[in-house]
């Protein structure tokens, strides 16, 4: 049986691996919110970093922890990132809770669940 031209089996299975990509990400998604790590880290510069033509997403560069960023967590009900992001000094050192793992290749970073500052 054809359909416009292409097996209906080609159909299907550009279907089912969409669906399973839609399904791997949402996975990982919700894994690497739930991948905790307490650190302590001292910031040497933020920025916002550009994602498409209207997205964004703030980043914090450290001198023990590397990059990280900081972004809203539907699944935990986080959503104040901007405040937290503008909380944060260079300069200035602080214990972090993260979450999630680097992924270089992916432009992946762990994000600053919280942070507060170490007394000086």
């Amino acid at each position: 049986m054809r359909h416009h031209g292409q097996p209906l089996f080609v159909g299907v299975l550009g279907f089912a691996t969409v669906v399973l990509l839609i399904v791997v990400g949402v996975g990982v998604s919700a894994m690497a919110s739930f991948h905790e790590e307490s650190k302590t880290c001292t910031v040497t510069g933020k920025e916002s970093v550009a994602q498409g033509e209207e997205g964004h997403e703030y980043r914090v560069y450290t001198e023990q922890c590397g990059t990280l960023a900081v972004r809203d967590d539907w699944i935990r009900g986080r959503f104040n990132s901007a405040d937290s992001y503008g909380q944060m000094h260079p300069g200035r050192t602080y214990n972090m809770v993260t979450l999630g793992w680097r992924i270089p290749i992916l432009s992946i970073m762990p994000n600053i669940y919280t942070a507060s500052e170490v007394s000086p």
